[in-house]
């Protein structure tokens, strides 16, 4: 539980998603979605290579998001192309596991907005 008055009320520009609630709530709600999906956060990239560490990751979403070898459904250079989409967009495939749209909407809704309430 966070102590009420932690955080400012009025100086965080809170996302759009997290708009009606406090900061405090706000906070809760990103240490929950942290803690649910800390095995991603905790991956180095020279590991997730070296280390196998994409068995870290659902099957269902290992089956969408490996190269095209073991994805026949996806077309050449498709599956780099989702996984730019993913970083630079937070787009995600209808067809997708519903689990993996889930984290990428999640991840997108809960983010710090990337403009400033006073204009700056």
């Amino acid at each position: 539980m966070i102590e009420p008055d932690f955080l400012p009320q009025s100086e965080i520009n809170l996302p759009a998603a997290y708009s009606n609630q406090t900061p405090e709530k706000y906070l809760e709600s990103l240490i929950e979605f942290f803690e649910k999906y800390r095995h991603l956060i905790d991956i180095h990239v020279v590991d997730f290579l070296t280390y196998h560490q994409w068995e870290l990751l659902d099957v269902e979403w290992r089956e969408v998001l490996l190269p095209s070898k073991l994805n026949k459904d996806s077309s050449e250079g498709s599956d780099l192309l989702a996984l730019i989409q993913i970083a630079s967009e937070n787009t995600s495939n209808c067809y997708w596991p519903a689990s993996l749209q889930e984290y990428i909407q999640t991840s997108k809704d809960i983010a710090l907005p990337r403009t400033f309430p006073f204009g700056c």
